[in-house]
């Protein structure tokens, strides 16, 4: 028999919200009696003071789902309203009207009126009230699943109360475990955990028993998300304990913590005691005319005859927790998934089958589809067993495919959620590192300081010594002055420069690595694809295209910039080496270079200069045979619009069939040199050969004309 294994926070919804969402208005740190307030206000001879009581009153028959007199009170607040006090009568009126708008489950309403509340109580600087108005702001995302916004309002909500209200430790705590019940919701358990033993700490300091208890109450619910049920149970044990020893009146919370108990006790198979506590609590709300909260205590009724396989009892208890429910769509849906479990457990299927379909509607709409992701994995499991029972095998097999699908998400998500934990923990290290490096910047300037002071001191007392020493020391206190200046200067040029250095070293192991890589491809490309004669020639080819890599480098060696060279020097020095390296004399092959003074980035420069090794190479080797002479011409200029052009030719043979075999390997090398800048090459008709080339800078932000 399967446990019931639900995430409660589903089924103790509306519970925690009455005791620790909706924050609400109070100037007293415990909400007093009717009769109380009401003595209170008959000797009230202020309008102040009467609307902070009007406000208290309101807040209490809240409490007390008594939403009339409530709105009576908070109509009161606004009629009150005079020169001297309208902001904060009108910062009551609202925060009051809001928590009506809460309590009837009209969150989005709720929501502009605490806002319009807090900006009153902000502008008649009544920053205690607008903290608490801002709780309220924060915490009516809750009931509408949007946990990440009220996170982020209440993290906004204590940085101000740190500032402006930093000794209303009570509110703090509040708010505090407020944020961590959110934070809870969002898996962000050990923020939440921190927040909580944070919240104890002001709890105490505001001598707030019933924070406290609170508190551990929130703190079970964590170690409950974890699986540790025992834990869970110890933490709501202390809760009641504290209850109990500080005789607190809270019914409510009373209630949640029983059940709590009785819920954790069922879940560790201590089913006499969970049951028991069940039975005591029951009446204890009849006694109490508490109506409302049967649910819970039957729904775990329920649960603990089904886990004992007594059926029919744990059918007749489910039906009470249905009749017990009053528009509660969400805990009518967890009685039915209930019923369904039931049902199936005693082998009567076609109605297991009833709840089933119901409740997969339902979990399927839109409204409920993400507050039972978690439980919905499970659940289609079970459904598709009962449809395999009752023979309605596609159903069963369209269930079971759904099931795999659900489970598949939530392995994602866990996924997900440790990427982002680990994520989390690499950031704090980094804010480790940078909060103790801003201690030791704090340490040096103290001590700067701490010497400042002493010099202060000595030339004080030689002032008063001898006015001429006086005058010496202040001369060279100016000379120290002024080395201390020059040694911070040369400090940071040092450091500029080893920054420099460093980026330098990177930028050259990146090209190193850049340029082997060009050139273990071209060898292998020639291995592959050249036919060289012989491995002189083989040798003597690769030597040409590395050493106008090498060029490349050496420009940039001797020219001021890092990231671009002049390339009219550099074809200038690539056609006399290589001239030199061919024996070619001068005066037999002319060679007229009209570059303009163009200064490219290296991305551009390094395929630009193969490609021109390559025409030159192709130029001196087969344009010109027979000792004939000639004349070759490299012309490149800027166009307007970015662009370069880049014109080669020369007046040799020309390309016949067997030259054209020669050089076709060098020809579709320049190719995918073109295309690696992403320009066209076009050859033109002429005696001899011409190629045009327009192409971009690859990166043309680094390097300038």
């Amino acid at each position: 028999m399967h446990q019931i294994t639900f995430k409660r926070l589903v089924l103790i919804f509306i519970l925690q919200i009455f005791i620790g969402t909706n924050y609400g208005f109070a100037h007293h740190g415990q909400l007093k009696p009717v009769d109380s307030l009401m003595r209170e206000l008959s000797r009230a001879r202020t309008d102040f003071k009467k609307i902070e009581l009007w406000g208290a009153l309101s807040k209490l028959y809240i409490d007390a789902q008594d939403l009339k007199n409530a709105k009576l009170y908070a109509d009161l607040t606004l009629a009150k309203a005079t020169k001297n006090n309208k902001l904060f009568a009108y910062g009551t009126y609202y925060n009051a009207i809001g928590d009506i708008e809460y309590a009837k489950q009209k969150f989005v309403k709720a929501q502009r009126l605490y806002l319009k509340a807090s900006d009153c109580f902000y502008n008649c600087l009544d920053y205690k009230n607008f903290v608490i108005t801002r709780i309220s702001y924060s915490t009516a995302f809750s009931p509408l699943y949007k946990y990440d916004y009220t996170i982020k309002n209440l993290l906004k909500t204590f940085k101000i109360a740190q500032q402006k209200i930093p000794n209303e430790y009570k509110i703090m705590s509040d708010l505090l475990r407020i944020l961590a019940n959110a934070q809870n919701y969002m898996d962000q358990n050990d923020a939440a955990l921190k927040n909580l033993l944070n919240s104890i700490k002001l709890s105490k300091k505001a001598n707030d028993h019933l924070g406290t208890a609170k508190n551990y109450l929130e703190i079970g619910t964590i170690f409950l998300h974890f699986g540790n049920v025992a834990k869970a149970l110890e933490y709501n044990e202390k809760a009641l304990a504290i209850y109990n020893q500080y005789h607190l009146n809270h019914k409510q919370l009373f209630l949640l913590i029983n059940f709590n108990i009785a819920d954790l006790s069922r879940q560790l198979g201590e089913y006499s005691k969970s049951t028991a506590i069940s039975f005591q609590n029951l009446n204890a709300i009849e006694q109490n005319d508490l109506f409302g909260y049967h649910f819970y205590f039957y729904f775990n009724l329920a649960s603990v005859y089904y886990e004992q396989k007594k059926f029919k009892k744990a059918i007749a208890y489910a039906e009470l927790a249905s009749e017990s429910l009053i528009n509660d769509p969400v805990n009518s849906i967890m009685v039915d998934i209930l019923k369904a479990k039931i049902y199936f457990a005693s082998k009567n299927h076609s109605k297991s089958k009833t709840f089933y379909d119901k409740v997969i509607l339902l979990t399927e709409s839109k409204e409920f589809k993400e507050l039972f992701k978690a439980e919905s994995s499970e659940f289609y499991q079970e459904a598709s067993e009962n449809e395999f029972i009752l023979k309605n095998y596609r159903q069963a097999y369209l269930l079971n495919l759904k099931y795999r699908e659900k489970e598949i998400n939530l392995l994602r998500r866990e996924k997900d959620k440790k990427i982002q934990d680990l994520l989390a923990k690499f950031e704090f290290k980094d804010k480790t590192i940078e909060i103790a490096l801003d201690k030791k910047i704090i340490q040096n300037q103290q001590y700067h300081i701490k010497i400042t002071l002493l010099i202060s001191v000595l030339i004080t007392l030689c002032i008063v010594v001898i006015t001429f020493s006086f005058v010496k020391l202040q001369a060279k206190n100016r000379e120290i002055a002024h080395k201390n200046n020059e040694l911070e200067e040369s400090q940071d040029l040092l450091v500029n420069s080893l920054q420099q250095k460093e980026i330098l070293l990177k930028e050259i192991h990146h090209r190193v690595k850049n340029n082997l890589q060009i050139i273990m491809s071209f060898l292998n490309i020639q291995a592959k694809e050249g036919k060289p004669k012989s491995v002189d020639e083989f040798l003597e080819i690769s030597e040409s295209r590395i050493q106008s890599m090498a060029l490349i480098h050496q420009c940039l060696y001797e020219c001021e910039s890092i990231n671009s060279i002049s390339f009219q020097n550099y074809v200038s020095q690539l056609t006399d080496y290589l001239k030199s390296v061919m024996g070619l004399n001068s005066d037999r092959i002319a060679i007229e270079i009209d570059v303009e003074n163009i200064s490219l980035d290296i991305e551009t420069a390094m395929p630009l200069s193969l490609i021109i090794n390559e025409l030159l190479t192709n130029s001196f080797k087969y344009a010109f045979p027979s000792q004939q002479s000639g004349e070759v011409q490299i012309k490149m200029r800027k166009l307007p619009d970015f662009t370069y052009e880049l014109i080669y030719s020369d007046n040799g043979i020309g390309f016949d069939s067997e030259l054209k075999t020669k050089q076709s390997f060098g020809v579709e090398l320049v190719k995918m040199l073109v295309k690696q800048l992403k320009g066209n090459l076009t050859k033109e008709p002429f005696e001899g050969t011409k190629y045009n080339i327009a192409f971009k800078q690859i990166c043309s932000g680094k390097s300038a004309l």
